[in-house]
Protein backbone atom coordinates (compact mmCIF):
# COMPACT_ATOMS: atom_id res chain seq x y z
CA UNK A 1 0.00 0.00 0.00
CA UNK A 2 2.79 2.44 0.89
CA UNK A 3 4.63 1.79 -2.37
CA UNK A 4 1.45 2.23 -4.40
CA UNK A 5 0.65 5.52 -2.72
CA UNK A 6 4.22 6.74 -3.20
CA UNK A 7 4.06 5.90 -6.90
CA UNK A 8 0.78 7.72 -7.32
CA UNK A 9 2.13 10.81 -5.58
CA UNK A 10 5.22 10.77 -7.84
CA UNK A 11 3.10 10.53 -11.00
CA UNK A 12 0.91 13.41 -9.86
CA UNK A 13 3.96 15.53 -8.99
CA UNK A 14 5.55 14.96 -12.39
CA UNK A 15 2.35 15.84 -14.21
CA UNK A 16 1.92 18.91 -12.03
CA UNK A 17 5.39 20.19 -12.87
CA UNK A 18 4.88 19.58 -16.58
CA UNK A 19 1.64 21.56 -16.66
CA UNK A 20 2.52 24.56 -14.47
CA UNK A 21 4.04 26.59 -17.30
CA UNK A 22 1.13 25.95 -19.67
CA UNK A 23 -1.47 26.96 -17.12
CA UNK A 24 0.47 30.09 -16.14
CA UNK A 25 -0.23 31.40 -19.64
CA UNK A 26 -4.03 31.10 -19.14
CA UNK A 27 -5.67 34.58 -18.90
CA UNK A 28 -6.91 35.29 -15.35
CA UNK A 29 -10.62 35.34 -14.58
CA UNK A 30 -12.10 37.84 -12.12
CA UNK A 31 -13.49 36.24 -8.91
CA UNK A 32 -17.28 36.07 -8.79
CA UNK A 33 -20.07 34.34 -6.90
CA UNK A 34 -22.13 31.79 -8.77
CA UNK A 35 -24.66 29.12 -7.94
CA UNK A 36 -24.92 25.60 -9.32
CA UNK A 37 -27.39 22.72 -9.11
CA UNK A 38 -26.11 19.25 -8.32
CA UNK A 39 -26.90 15.87 -6.81
CA UNK A 40 -24.45 13.81 -4.74
CA UNK A 41 -24.80 10.30 -3.32
CA UNK A 42 -22.10 9.02 -0.94
CA UNK A 43 -21.88 5.51 0.52
CA UNK A 44 -19.48 4.06 3.09
CA UNK A 45 -19.67 0.27 2.85
CA UNK A 46 -21.22 -1.14 5.99
CA UNK A 47 -21.70 2.31 7.50
CA UNK A 48 -23.64 5.28 6.15
CA UNK A 49 -25.51 6.50 3.09
CA UNK A 50 -25.84 10.23 2.37
CA UNK A 51 -27.83 11.95 -0.38
CA UNK A 52 -27.47 15.68 -1.07
CA UNK A 53 -29.16 17.92 -3.60
CA UNK A 54 -28.59 21.60 -4.34
CA UNK A 55 -30.70 24.00 -6.40
CA UNK A 56 -29.23 27.11 -7.97
CA UNK A 57 -30.87 30.39 -6.91
CA UNK A 58 -28.99 33.07 -8.83
CA UNK A 59 -25.54 33.37 -7.23
CA UNK A 60 -26.69 31.21 -4.31
CA UNK A 61 -27.81 27.62 -3.69
CA UNK A 62 -30.39 25.87 -1.53
CA UNK A 63 -29.16 22.58 -0.02
CA UNK A 64 -31.09 19.55 1.24
CA UNK A 65 -29.49 16.37 2.53
CA UNK A 66 -30.45 13.06 4.15
CA UNK A 67 -27.96 10.87 6.05
CA UNK A 68 -28.60 7.44 7.50
CA UNK A 69 -26.71 4.58 9.14
CA UNK A 70 -28.70 1.31 9.17
CA UNK A 71 -26.33 -0.27 11.67
CA UNK A 72 -26.89 2.35 14.38
CA UNK A 73 -30.36 3.61 13.34
CA UNK A 74 -28.85 7.09 12.99
CA UNK A 75 -30.88 9.50 10.84
CA UNK A 76 -30.30 13.15 9.94
CA UNK A 77 -31.91 15.79 7.74
CA UNK A 78 -29.85 18.77 6.59
CA UNK A 79 -31.26 22.03 5.17
CA UNK A 80 -29.26 25.14 4.34
CA UNK A 81 -27.85 27.43 1.71
CA UNK A 82 -24.59 28.58 0.24
CA UNK A 83 -22.71 29.82 -2.78
CA UNK A 84 -19.62 29.18 -4.88
CA UNK A 85 -16.80 31.68 -5.23
CA UNK A 86 -15.13 31.22 -8.57
CA UNK A 87 -11.51 32.26 -8.15
CA UNK A 88 -10.45 31.75 -11.75
CA UNK A 89 -10.82 29.46 -14.71
CA UNK A 90 -9.38 26.53 -12.76
CA UNK A 91 -10.18 27.14 -9.07
CA UNK A 92 -13.06 27.87 -6.75
CA UNK A 93 -14.53 27.24 -3.32
CA UNK A 94 -18.10 26.30 -2.40
CA UNK A 95 -19.48 26.97 1.09
CA UNK A 96 -22.73 25.96 2.80
CA UNK A 97 -24.22 26.83 6.18
CA UNK A 98 -26.95 24.41 7.26
CA UNK A 99 -29.01 23.20 10.16
CA UNK A 100 -29.14 19.49 10.95
CA UNK A 101 -31.96 17.68 12.72
CA UNK A 102 -30.65 14.25 13.71
CA UNK A 103 -31.52 11.39 16.01
CA UNK A 104 -28.55 12.50 18.16
CA UNK A 105 -29.82 16.10 18.40
CA UNK A 106 -29.87 19.34 16.44
CA UNK A 107 -26.71 21.07 15.27
CA UNK A 108 -25.31 23.76 13.02
CA UNK A 109 -23.07 22.59 10.19
CA UNK A 110 -20.70 24.38 7.84
CA UNK A 111 -19.25 22.84 4.71
CA UNK A 112 -16.30 24.22 2.72
CA UNK A 113 -15.37 22.57 -0.59
CA UNK A 114 -12.31 24.02 -2.36
CA UNK A 115 -11.13 22.69 -5.71
CA UNK A 116 -8.36 23.58 -8.16
CA UNK A 117 -6.90 22.19 -11.36
CA UNK A 118 -3.41 22.60 -12.78
CA UNK A 119 -3.23 20.95 -16.16
CA UNK A 120 -4.18 17.30 -15.69
CA UNK A 121 -3.91 17.43 -11.88
CA UNK A 122 -6.96 18.23 -9.74
CA UNK A 123 -7.07 18.87 -6.01
CA UNK A 124 -10.35 18.92 -4.07
CA UNK A 125 -11.49 18.66 -0.47
CA UNK A 126 -14.62 18.58 1.65
CA UNK A 127 -14.27 20.26 5.02
CA UNK A 128 -17.03 20.15 7.64
CA UNK A 129 -17.64 21.70 11.05
CA UNK A 130 -20.41 20.64 13.46
CA UNK A 131 -21.61 22.66 16.44
CA UNK A 132 -24.41 21.07 18.55
CA UNK A 133 -27.29 23.31 19.59
CA UNK A 134 -28.42 21.56 22.78
CA UNK A 135 -25.13 20.35 24.22
CA UNK A 136 -26.13 16.74 23.74
CA UNK A 137 -23.60 16.05 20.99
CA UNK A 138 -19.93 16.69 20.31
CA UNK A 139 -18.26 19.43 18.36
CA UNK A 140 -16.60 17.88 15.32
CA UNK A 141 -14.34 18.93 12.45
CA UNK A 142 -13.22 16.93 9.46
CA UNK A 143 -11.65 17.03 6.02
CA UNK A 144 -13.24 14.05 4.34
CA UNK A 145 -11.87 13.53 1.82
CA UNK A 146 -9.01 15.55 0.36
CA UNK A 147 -8.16 14.14 -3.05
CA UNK A 148 -5.24 14.66 -5.42
CA UNK A 149 -5.97 13.09 -8.80
CA UNK A 150 -4.38 12.81 -12.22
CA UNK A 151 -6.64 12.94 -15.29
CA UNK A 152 -5.68 9.94 -17.41
CA UNK A 153 -8.31 10.62 -20.08
CA UNK A 154 -11.58 12.50 -20.53
CA UNK A 155 -13.38 9.78 -18.59
CA UNK A 156 -10.84 8.54 -16.03
CA UNK A 157 -8.92 10.02 -13.08
CA UNK A 158 -6.71 8.21 -10.55
CA UNK A 159 -5.10 9.52 -7.40
CA UNK A 160 -4.85 9.48 -3.62
CA UNK A 161 -7.56 10.29 -1.05
CA UNK A 162 -6.99 11.25 2.58
CA UNK A 163 -9.27 11.88 5.55
CA UNK A 164 -8.71 13.70 8.85
CA UNK A 165 -11.30 14.03 11.60
CA UNK A 166 -11.41 15.17 15.21
CA UNK A 167 -14.25 15.19 17.72
CA UNK A 168 -14.49 16.79 21.13
CA UNK A 169 -12.81 14.65 23.79
CA UNK A 170 -11.54 12.26 21.11
CA UNK A 171 -8.14 11.81 19.48
CA UNK A 172 -7.48 12.82 15.90
CA UNK A 173 -8.30 10.09 13.39
CA UNK A 174 -6.86 9.96 9.87
CA UNK A 175 -6.53 7.69 6.88
CA UNK A 176 -5.25 7.50 3.31
CA UNK A 177 -5.69 5.31 0.26
CA UNK A 178 -6.04 5.12 -3.52
CA UNK A 179 -8.94 6.60 -5.46
CA UNK A 180 -10.33 6.32 -8.97
CA UNK A 181 -13.11 8.30 -10.66
CA UNK A 182 -14.85 7.71 -13.99
CA UNK A 183 -17.36 9.75 -15.96
CA UNK A 184 -20.67 7.85 -16.04
CA UNK A 185 -24.24 8.91 -16.93
CA UNK A 186 -23.41 12.60 -17.14
CA UNK A 187 -21.59 12.63 -13.80
CA UNK A 188 -18.68 11.03 -11.97
CA UNK A 189 -18.53 7.77 -10.04
CA UNK A 190 -15.61 7.57 -7.62
CA UNK A 191 -14.27 4.73 -5.49
CA UNK A 192 -11.82 5.02 -2.60
CA UNK A 193 -10.14 2.50 -0.31
CA UNK A 194 -9.12 4.28 2.88
CA UNK A 195 -6.87 2.71 5.50
CA UNK A 196 -7.31 4.50 8.83
CA UNK A 197 -4.59 4.71 11.45
CA UNK A 198 -7.04 3.52 14.10
CA UNK A 199 -9.09 1.17 11.94
CA UNK A 200 -8.86 -2.61 11.74
CA UNK A 201 -10.01 -2.96 8.13
CA UNK A 202 -9.81 -0.83 4.96
CA UNK A 203 -12.91 1.25 4.22
CA UNK A 204 -14.53 1.03 0.79
CA UNK A 205 -16.27 4.26 -0.13
CA UNK A 206 -18.24 5.15 -3.24
CA UNK A 207 -19.76 8.35 -4.56
CA UNK A 208 -21.79 9.60 -7.51
CA UNK A 209 -22.02 13.31 -8.30
CA UNK A 210 -23.53 15.20 -11.21
CA UNK A 211 -24.28 18.80 -12.09
CA UNK A 212 -27.89 19.46 -13.08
Amino acid sequence: MTQALGGAVMIVALALGADLEAQARTPPTAPRFTGTSFVLVHYDAGASLAVYGAKRLGPGMALVGIVGNPGTAYRATIVGGGTRLRLGAHAGVTAFLAGQDASSGASLRMYVLPEAAIGRVTVSATGALRQPFDGGGRREASVDPVTVALRISDVLKVGVAGVVSVAERHAVDWGVGPSVAARVLGGFVSLEIVVRARGEHPELRGEFSAAL
